[in-house]
């Protein structure tokens, strides 16, 4: 006989049901983040079963992600506060957005780090 493909933990993983407080996690989060950083919100669980369980439950990630679009204020601050502020600091000041959201807005505008940006040398 073979290896086996899984796991004993990702067999048990596979096999478990959702949990009502996990279904009602997903519900909040699912499109806030890329499934890499919202995959450690629910230990135990793959990202492959997040997706299958958001489709089960007609969640969309684009949905959700237009009713975040930028505001101009946002846009303000981060123009503001990206160069030298720390990174993991502008989590703090921006809710709702992950910090891949962040940079990579940074990014598409232009911003650049002030460097060392303080507190990080």
């Amino acid at each position: 006989m073979g290896q086996d493909r899984f796991s004993a933990l990702e067999r048990f993983a596979y096999r478990r049901l959702w949990t009502v407080d996990e279904t009602m996690l997903l519900r909040r989060l699912y499109g806030t983040a890329p499934l890499r950083e919202l995959v450690r919100s629910f230990p135990g669980r793959t990202i492959e079963q997040l997706q299958s369980t958001a489709r089960s439950l007609l969640l969309s990630e684009q949905q959700v992600t237009r009713a975040h679009r930028w505001t101009a204020s946002e846009l303000d601050r981060l123009r503001y506060l990206y160069p030298t502020t720390p990174t993991r600091e502008l989590l703090g000041l921006f809710p709702g957005r992950c910090l891949e959201s962040l940079t990579n807005k940074a990014t598409r505008l232009g911003l650049l780090k002030a460097y060392p940006p303080p507190g990080e040398a």
